[in-house]
């Protein structure tokens, strides 16, 4: 049995919705793009190429830039509503605790965990998607062995 807390800090918090950002929408707004840039072509055909594309790469890039201002926004106000809860990990199940429920989750309430030099990056089944963060330094070695070892056997770890 494991018992770890987390808190929602406006570091882990913009971490996960930069991850987010840079796994999922990039990819769409990149597309955006060059749909936008393609359809101004057929409007104006006497655009010169390197003009369609010069504007796509500027749009793309100032697009970001107002995402990444939203998230950064987002992030800052999600950390204010500070919501400490403790997860038990079991060999079998999960039980989360916050200050007025407790639950119990199979494995599966795991999406996918991610493992770096510095932590664990859990992601969680939850609309909108929430993605935990476990300080390796917080887990002893038997600890970090034995969760390791779970998340292997119930294929979350990628």
């Amino acid at each position: 049995m494991i018992t770890k807390s987390f808190s929602n800090t406006f570091h882990y918090i913009l971490l996960a919705k930069a991850r987010r950002f840079i796994r999922r929408s990039i990819f769409q707004y990149f597309f955006a793009v060059v749909l936008f840039s393609s359809a101004r072509y057929l409007m104006n055909p006497t655009l010169e190429p390197v003009n369609i594309i010069l504007e796509g790469v500027i749009g793309f890039i100032f697009l970001c830039i107002i995402v990444i201002l939203i998230l950064i926004i987002a992030a800052k106000v999600q950390a204010q509503k500070k919501n400490p809860f403790a997860v038990t990990f079991l060999e079998d199940k999960l039980i989360t605790m916050s200050s007025d429920k407790t639950a119990t989750h199979s494995w599966d309430w795991i999406l996918s965990a991610e493992e770096s030099q510095v932590y664990i990056s859990l992601l969680i089944r939850k609309r909108p998607f929430y993605e935990l963060y476990l300080s390796k330094s917080k887990l002893n070695e038997v600890e970090y062995q034995t969760l390791r070892d779970w998340l292997i056997r119930h294929d979350k770890l990628v």
